[in-house]
């Protein structure tokens, strides 16, 4: 599964979601900036409202690997809007993964 990631143009930044993105604390969206060689920072996010499946043979090379803390909000966003988790027995929170 793929989510498109959308670049933060400066008219967004007056939009009344824009403070959401960046304070992580939108429903759908994960802000992902990126530092650019010449020393600009890219604004970014990722809309997980929109996954889409591709084939593994459209991915030719990694392009981009998200910082561990993006990742890791992404995971959680994923799992709380898809509902993949699932409660043990013992009442904790369980992940649910199916096999690659």
């Amino acid at each position: 599964m793929v989510a498109p990631i959308f670049t933060i143009k400066p008219d967004d930044e007056k939009k009344p979601g824009y403070q959401k993105i960046i304070d992580d604390d939108h429903p759908y969206f994960i802000y992902v900036p990126r530092t650019l060689p010449d020393g600009k920072v890219l604004k970014r996010y990722i809309d997980v409202s929109q996954l889409i499946s591709i084939h593994k043979g459209i991915l030719l090379e990694k392009k981009e690997v998200l910082e561990t803390d993006r990742m890791g909000l992404l995971e959680d966003l994923l799992i709380e809007n898809l509902d993949l988790g699932a409660e043990g027995e013992d009442g904790q929170q369980a992940f649910v993964a199916a096999k690659s």
